[in-house]
């Protein structure tokens, strides 16, 4: 049976090379599905909350490994290679169960309920982490802290009415990870997501004592539009996962 020996992969690129890899009216992916006998497709949308592109490939292994081969060579050559804007690489906790199809993550195993068994972010409720584009178990949110609003930053939004404030808090040994060496990491998401995000210079005791030692909470305060403080929120909480510092 040829179906049972055939395989597939998706691999992750940076959008910048999508351009050099489909070619001048789909010219370079045709030949990569001719000369490789493979079902190639690239898709047009970004995962979630980064800068790459699904490309799924589904042949014979080896005709697979061949063509990926191809594939970075076009990279390699390709006259756009990324610069200024570091890359925001997928992180699988910003699994989009709704948009999967858009941006070519895998489809929920069967017999999952989308409608009950995901929350808002596509995760899945059970413990234990799913490789490649499956969603996987996400950290606890950042805990939201009362509060009452403020002023809006006038022409830097497109619409002032719709800026608002909120508090979360993070414990004060997780704080280096947002901040990064000299401010970098803090500096990208503001720039990323176009917020304002102030971090608290003192610590106040611990509501819940989790995330690690003591050493009590910094206050975060996230100022601009719905969406962007809420693309802040997902991306300081990606910087935590991803420093390694985080002990559930």
């Amino acid at each position: 049976n040829n179906e049972q020996l055939l395989s597939e992969i998706r691999m992750l690129v940076h959008q910048i090379y999508c351009g050099a890899i489909i070619g001048k009216g789909g010219q370079h992916v045709k030949e990569l599905r001719q000369t490789y006998n493979l079902d190639i497709k690239v898709f047009s949308q970004c995962c979630p909350l980064s800068h790459e592109r699904v490309i799924s490939l589904r042949g014979k292994p080896e005709d697979i490994i061949e063509c990926i081969k191809n594939i970075y060579n076009l990279m390699a050559t390709s006259s756009q290679q990324p610069r200024g804007s570091p890359l925001i690489q997928y992180d699988p906790h910003n699994f989009d169960v709704y948009a999967v199809n858009e941006y070519g993550g895998f489809q929920p195993p069967s017999g999952v309920d989308v409608r009950s068994g995901y929350n808002s972010r596509g995760s899945y409720p059970s413990s234990g982490s799913r490789g490649g584009m499956y969603p996987i178990q996400p950290l606890p949110p950042l805990v939201d802290v009362p509060y009452g609003g403020g002023p809006g930053l006038g022409t830097r939004y497109a619409n002032p009415a719709l800026f608002t404030s909120t508090r979360v808090t993070l414990p004060n040994e997780l704080v280096g990870a947002i901040i990064g060496p000299r401010g970098t990491k803090i500096q990208q998401i503001r720039q990323i997501t176009n917020a304002n995000i102030i971090i608290d210079d003192q610590a106040i005791p611990s509501g819940n004592g989790g995330g690690g030692g003591g050493g009590g909470d910094r206050i975060i305060t996230i100022e601009g539009t719905p969406e962007q403080i809420s693309r802040a929120q997902a991306l300081l909480q990606q910087a935590v996962r991803q420093s390694g510092l985080w002990r559930p």
